[in-house]
């Protein structure tokens, strides 16, 4: 079939974005309530399951583009309303999956015994799952509890986020207090009337000068403020979130909210995630005590024998310190190796190779000058959009992200439509001497999230519902992080690599055998900080109150093996609890266990085999969340999956 080819225009205004999303919920509900008119004997998959899945597709796919201008736009207003409008879009949710009359039309249809279809048969059973999780077993008067409840959740969240998004802070440092720090970072820095710079808390800012400020009360400045992002009213917030998810999770009869989100993910339970990351813990806990008193030991060498422990603050230099000491690399010196654009045209080459597409740069309406517009083309057929913008800008989305703007479907025409997606980061923009340059760790987050791309355009779901990365929320992390494991391969570093003065000039060999090396430094504290912040997220979400400052104080000291600084507010901006990610951080490691496992197959076959990436794109990108994860490893694998890979990946036998 050929597709229908279209691409977003970005020429939203503020009154464009509000009558898209009214005009949409209208048409919407319009549909909604005709499906609730049809009687049982009536009941058929066109006019309750399909019926219902075409209304909410055209719904997403029309609204997602505009809303996502709450996360990229320049213009305030335009976010605002932006805003605005995915909190009634995300209460709109909460009361469809209210309405028992719909409910009930599912109901009749799964009785009847009409669904024969394995695909419509699971997009039945998840979507009467969806209504049963949102309180239709209930009786009336708790239902109504229900709904109160999640709309202020609804809300709640979205006030987190925006805030998080919106935090605009800065420590103004001297140049003593810039001592450390290269040129270049400098001259990225705003300055004051007063001729101090300002130093924000993005992480293009904030990542460099903590691991090469060599001010001590300096890094201890920013990290202060770094780790009260949020401020009291997002503590507030988020301490209100985890008392509204409890007593929700109990009016559905699960312990806790832990209990009722991992019973739709591939852990099942709170108690097997948390054993997961016991495990994990009782195997790194000795490996990371014996990296902290390297840190100390290096730390004693450089200002006393009477040196305190190692703190929160200046963990992450006396690690660049030891990895500078041990392996002489200088992550500055290295950046000037990785032109971001030098980057990308290594990093398509091999998606491209590997996958069996191609990418073509096309001129299109967008938000910024600065972002990009690509088609991927297969067999000559183009079969999807993304976007590219990945330099920061004041009220865009601080970190990096994958996101969905249009998901793969086949419309009613027998066409599939071109899924949309966007590629969000936050890399240094040029300065006037020297474009965007990236460091290693930042080359493996845009191998990261463009596999999110990858696995959201290359989608062949037949509904929206299964579409790209619409999979169990602790898998949905393993098909990118599988890709970060090019970035550590020789052939690939010299493909990646050119120095932005000499293109020709590429990463020096013993540079490259130093970065592999280096690979597993300090691995055991860098993943015991994972796991702390995991255990964080489902202790908060367990089945009693906690204070949630002490519970995260708790973790830094006894898992983490760093106290938190006085004054620090963590929960305050940690989005991942109040974004999508509510007791499912875990995820990011229980995903790496499949990821390690699947690249495991590529590294006995050939990072360059185009079979192997046939096969990976057939098995792992195109069914989305047709199948259960464990069917599409097994499928790819050609044998049940293993811890074995990843625990080797960790140096750990």
């Amino acid at each position: 079939m050929k597709m229908t080819v279209e691409a977003p225009r970005f020429n939203f205004t503020v009154a464009s974005v509000q009558s898209i999303y009214d005009e949409e919920e209208r048409t919407f509900l319009a549909t909604v309530d005709e499906i609730e008119k049809v009687t049982k004997d009536k009941v058929t998959q066109a006019n309750t399951l399909l019926a219902l899945e075409t209304a909410a597709t055209r719904l997403s796919n029309s609204v997602n583009t505009p809303l996502f201008l709450k996360y990229v736009s320049t213009d305030p207003a335009i976010r605002d309303v932006a805003d605005k409008c995915e909190t009634r879009l995300q209460q709109l949710m909460v009361d469809l999956f209210a309405r028992k009359p719909l409910y009930e039309k599912l109901k009749w249809l799964e009785e009847s015994k009409k669904v024969s279809d394995p695909v419509e048969a699971k997009l039945l059973s998840e979507y009467l799952i969806l209504f049963e999780r949102n309180g239709l077993g209930l009786n009336d008067e708790q239902r109504q509890q229900f709904l109160d409840k999640k709309k202020r959740l609804v809300a709640l969240e979205a006030e987190f986020s925006k805030r998080l998004v919106e935090w605009e802070d800065h420590v103004e440092m001297t140049e003593d207090d810039l001592k450390g720090m290269s040129p270049s970072y400098k001259e990225g820095l705003e300055k004051t009337a007063e001729g101090k710079y300002k130093v924000t808390l993005s992480y293009p800012h904030f990542n460099p000068f903590m691991e090469n400020a060599e001010v001590g009360e300096a890094r201890k400045k920013l990290e202060a403020k770094y780790m009260r992002r949020g401020g009291e009213a997002n503590a507030k917030l988020i301490g209100e979130a985890m008392t509204l998810r409890r007593e929700l999770a109990q009016l559905l009869g699960f312990k806790s909210h832990a209990d009722f989100v991992l019973s739709r993910r591939m852990a099942k339970s709170a108690s097997s995630a948390h054993d997961f990351l016991k495990r994990l813990k009782d195997k790194l806990i000795a490996k990371g005590q014996q990296e902290l008193g390297e840190l100390h030991e290096i730390k004693k060498r450089t200002v006393g024998n009477d040196a305190p422990k190692i703190t929160a603050y200046e963990w992450r230099y006396w690690e660049n310190q030891l990895r500078k000491e041990r392996y002489q690399l200088d992550n500055q010196a290295i950046k000037e190796y990785f032109p971001l654009a030098t980057v990308i045209e290594g990093m398509f080459q091999i998606y491209q190779r590997l996958l069996g597409v191609e990418f073509v740069a096309e001129k299109g309406l967008v938000w910024h000058s600065s972002v990009e517009l690509f088609r991927v083309v297969k067999k000559g057929e183009t079969v999807a959009y993304f976007f590219m913008d990945l330099f920061p800008r004041e009220g865009k989305y601080g970190h990096a992200a994958a996101f969905t703007l249009v998901s793969g479907h086949y419309g009613a025409d027998g066409k599939y439509v071109p899924p949309v997606s966007a590629i969000v980061g936050n890399f240094n923009p040029a300065t006037k001497d020297r474009p965007s340059l990236l460091d290693h760790q930042e080359v493996e987050t845009m191998f990261h999230e463009f596999g999110h791309i990858m696995h959201q355009v290359l989608t062949r779901a037949r509904y929206a519902f299964f579409s790209g990365t619409n999979v169990k929320t602790d898998f949905v992390e393993a098909p990118s992080q599988m890709f970060e494991n090019w970035v550590w391969q020789p052939e690939i570093l010299k493909k990646l690599s050119g120095h932005f003065s000499d293109p020709k000039k590429k990463l020096p060999d013993e540079w490259i055998s130093r970065m592999i090396g280096a690979k597993l430094f300090l691995s055991g504290l860098k993943y015991l900080r994972q796991v702390g912040f995991a255990t964080v997220d489902l202790t908060y979400h367990g089945p009693d109150a906690v204070d949630p400052m002490q519970a995260f104080r708790d973790v830094a000291q006894n898992v983490m093996l760093i106290p938190l600084s006085e004054g620090a507010m963590p929960h305050a901006g940690f989005g991942h609890l109040m974004g999508g990610y509510d007791a499912g951080y875990y995820g990011y490691l229980w995903s790496e266990v499949f990821a390690q496992d699947m690249y495991d197959r590529f590294e006995k076959e050939g990072l360059w085999n185009s079979q192997t990436g046939r096969d990976y794109v057939q098995w792992i990108l195109e069914p989305g969340g047709e199948k259960e994860p464990d069917v599409l490893l097994s499928g790819f694998l050609g044998r049940s999956p293993s811890d074995e890979p990843f625990l080797k990946s960790l140096g750990i036998n």
